[in-house]
């Protein structure tokens, strides 16, 4: 039960129920947040906001300028990043996309400090290596490439990487 029908309702003993105080906050109305007004207000507002931020408006410029004297940037791609700027103490997230049982990434952004990162076996093609899952290691990591190694003998699998720095 929402709060908003607690407070527009009285609660009855007897009926153990809330009985309404005013029928025009009943369903569809104002207690009903799920369907009435929140649904109303990220379709109206929302796309209003969407449209203005993508736009060449004031608004959109003047939030362009702030993210960017925050130093916040981003590469949103197959092997890309998020720098979070000085909101967030400079975190860099990266990830990469690779093939093969060893290869060296260089991450798509140089960062001053390399925190940790971590691989996971993609598997995209069924039957080869759907039976078990390959093991990576993390070679020489620093602060631009780092270099990913399967224990696979044979093939060429897939691995994400997720890297995390400053």
């Amino acid at each position: 039960m929402s709060i908003l029908k607690i407070i527009l309702h009285r609660w009855n003993k007897t009926t153990k129920s809330h009985d309404t105080i005013h029928p025009e906050t009943e369903v569809a109305q104002v207690t009903d947040w799920n369907q009435g007004i929140i649904n109303t207000l990220a379709s109206t507002a929302l796309g209003t906001l969407v449209n203005t931020l993508t736009s060449d408006s004031l608004l959109a410029t003047m939030i362009q300028k702030v993210l960017t004297a925050t130093g916040v940037k981003y590469n949103i791609a197959q092997n890309g990043y998020v720098c979070l700027g000085s909101f967030f103490g400079g975190l860099i997230i990266q990830w990469i996309k690779g093939k093969g049982i060893e290869v060296k990434c260089t991450y798509p952004l140089a960062m001053m400090q390399f925190l940790t990162a971590v691989v996971a076996h993609l598997d995209n093609s069924p039957g080869i290596y759907h039976d078990r899952v390959e093991m990576f290691q993390i070679h020489a990591p620093s602060n631009t490439s780092l270099t990913v190694v399967s224990q696979a003998t044979s093939g060429s699998p897939e691995f994400f990487v997720l890297i995390i720095g400053r």
